[in-house]
């Protein structure tokens, strides 16, 4: 079973990640939610980390996905969890922001879920 951290301010969209999620996957994917960079990190702490971690950029509150990606990707007790970030921004806007954040897969907001399973099916390599 895979581990995925979806960080989404909007419940509704947790929602239909996770209901897709189950439906083409099935017991394959467990998905963790969370909906602040704060909640994140207390996630991945309690979990061990992840195998994939998907997170929006525009998150309420102070801290951005950026934030959370800048965390992940520099912390030694997550090596190399990659790191999809979610936006309808630009990745080079991105990045301008946070340019730290290097070889992150951009995730281009409004998206269809079969691009989700597509990102998926890439990181998580037995669901191809």
């Amino acid at each position: 079973m895979y581990t995925v951290l979806h960080v989404e301010d909007e419940q509704n969209i947790q929602i239909l990640v996770r209901t897709y999620c189950k439906k083409e996957f099935g017991d394959q994917v467990h998905v963790i939610n969370a909906m602040s960079v704060h909640e994140a990190l207390v996630a991945l702490r309690k979990y061990g980390g992840a195998d994939l971690v998907i997170t929006d950029y525009n998150l309420g509150g102070k801290r951005t996905g950026g934030d959370l990606l800048e965390i992940v990707m520099t912390d030694a007790q997550w090596p190399g969890i990659p790191v999809v970030i979610a936006s309808s921004e630009s990745l080079e806007c991105i990045q301008k922001k946070h340019p730290s954040i290097k070889g992150v897969q951009l995730l281009q907001k409004p998206f269809p879920l079969k691009e989700l399973g597509n990102v998926f099916r890439e990181y998580l390599t037995c669901l191809a």
